[in-house]
């Protein structure tokens, strides 16, 4: 007849294994009871409560190193987001491991993937997201050898070779690409000087920022020996004036 919650007595109140529920799942029961009346045959049914997982971003942080010759292996943590409650990573299960063309990179890049997976959990719906790997070239001093040479009227044209700094994982020259070719203010210097320009260039390399340091070349004096040439007189009686010419050596 239009009756409504308003004719039972008692006081509504809940139970079942909804109480207190924390973790996620889905058959939980809500059970009704407490509430009253002359008029009505009460039958109480349970409900369920049902508890979905929240979201838990699990980022690769970004990582950078230099080129060192040595494969990846490493990592540099992740980042939560989502978690609740001021909860962290103790709640979760399983073990954080690493992925992704990250691992055993050696070569310079940046656009490695760190790839996080491992991790589980009954509370939490895992969004792994990857992180990036950037490898840097390391710096290579390459530093033209200082030269001289004795001044033979021909134009200077080459080096004197180059002295490499920085090298890593006992990597020689061979992993450079390009040629060694010189320039300057060497090439084609004939006179005499101290600070005539050996700049190498050529080289190339992947791994490598190369830095080209220039050497100097010295072109010093030749010896000239002067000698005068003997000579001989028949006594005149006047002083001798002159000479007999020189020969170069």
């Amino acid at each position: 007849n239009g009756e409504a919650a308003a004719v039972l007595g008692g006081t509504l109140v809940y139970g079942g294994t909804s109480k207190g529920a924390i973790n996620a799942g889905n058959a939980y029961t809500i059970i009704p009871s407490g509430l009253t009346s002359n008029n009505y045959t009460l039958q109480f049914t349970n409900g369920t409560l049902s508890i979905t997982k929240a979201t838990l971003t699990v980022k690769a942080n970004d990582d950078n190193k230099n080129y060192t010759g040595i494969g990846y292996a490493t990592n540099n943590g992740v980042t939560y987001t989502g978690f609740v409650n001021n909860e962290t990573s103790a709640v979760l299960g399983g073990s954080l491991v690493y992925g992704g063309t990250s691992q055993g990179a050696i070569n310079a890049g940046n656009a490695y993937t760190i790839i996080p997976s491992g991790l589980t959990s009954n509370n939490y719906t895992l969004q792994f997201t990857d992180g990036t790997l950037s490898i840097t070239k390391a710096t290579l001093t390459v530093k033209a050898n200082d030269d001289s040479k004795t001044y033979t009227g021909v134009g200077y044209s080459t080096g004197n070779g180059v002295t490499y700094t920085g090298f890593v994982n006992n990597e020689t020259s061979t992993v450079l690409g390009g040629t060694l070719v010189y320039g300057g203010t060497s090439q084609g210097a004939i006179n005499v000087g101290n600070a005539y320009t050996i700049i190498p260039s050529g080289i190339t390399s992947n791994n490598y920022a190369l830095e080209f340091t220039a050497g100097t070349l010295s072109i010093t004096k030749t010896t000239l020996t002067v000698k005068a040439n003997d000579d001989n007189k028949t006594y005149t009686g006047v002083g001798y004036s002159t000479g007999n010419g020189v020969t170069y050596t």
